[in-house]
């Protein structure tokens, strides 16, 4: 069914969730599973750097960091074939980009609330997502 998963992983509460989701899903299919941690949006890092304090986006990259490493560590040690990669930028060019270079069958990302998920699909972001994926798209909902 699944060869490649690609979990889109930005640290955010909802993450979490899908994480274990693409994770088990990996583990059922016996699919290579890709953790892609994203950090910050193009327009957050020249903020930031705007502003010379770029010690918020280095604790996200390091919190990020840790939380995929550790994720995949974890899953390994199942038994689970695992990669890392880690980018910043705008998320869907970002996800779309390493979708293609994987060559996934689907992609799994995060998002809770069905509101705002509305409002991310029409926005150009999600757009551009949906329009460019190579793959199958997951959003599994949390709560």
């Amino acid at each position: 069914m699944y060869q490649r998963i690609l979990l889109a992983y930005n640290g955010f509460a909802d993450s979490t969730f899908a994480a274990r989701h693409a994770a088990e899903l990996a583990r059922f299919t016996g699919a290579h599973l890709h953790i892609l941690g994203l950090t910050a949006t193009a327009k957050a890092i020249e903020l930031a750097e705007a502003g010379g304090t770029n010690e918020l986006l280095e604790r996200q990259r390091s919190t990020i960091a840790q939380t995929v490493d550790a994720a995949a560590e974890v899953l390994t040690g199942r038994g689970m074939n695992v990669t890392t990669a880690f980018r910043e930028g705008d998320p869907a060019t970002e996800i779309v980009t390493y979708a293609i270079r994987i060559d996934a069958d689907l992609c799994v990302i995060a998002h809770a609330d069905k509101r705002s998920l509305a409002r991310w699909i029409q926005s150009s972001a999600g757009i551009r997502l949906l329009a460019h994926l190579p793959c199958n798209l997951l959003i599994p909902r949390s709560g």
